[in-house]
């Protein structure tokens, strides 16, 4: 959800300054962001199976990779934000 938010702020403020390629990117990021929601929300018991089952978590590196990507992604998005708002 600060995907979805730090996108939709950082789309506003590059709207309202013209700069509509950063705009058009952080609606995409926001829908992006979205769409995770909404899948993470469908697969929600599939998700937690195997944890449930007292197995151990497969694919170890997808979830760190998967992890950093979504941390990175709102943080640029963060950052980009605060710099168009203070430019």
């Amino acid at each position: 959800m600060s995907l979805m938010f730090a996108a939709t702020v950082l789309a506003r403020y590059a709207a309202e300054d013209g700069v509509w390629p950063l705009a058009l990117t952080a609606f995409l990021l926001a829908g992006a962001g979205g769409a995770l929601l909404m899948w993470a929300g469908i697969h929600y018991d599939d998700l937690h199976t195997t944890l449930r089952s007292g197995h151990d978590v497969d694919h170890h590196r997808l979830i760190k990779a998967v992890t950093l990507a979504a941390v990175g992604i709102t943080a640029s998005g963060l950052v980009l934000t605060l710099w168009l708002t203070f430019l």
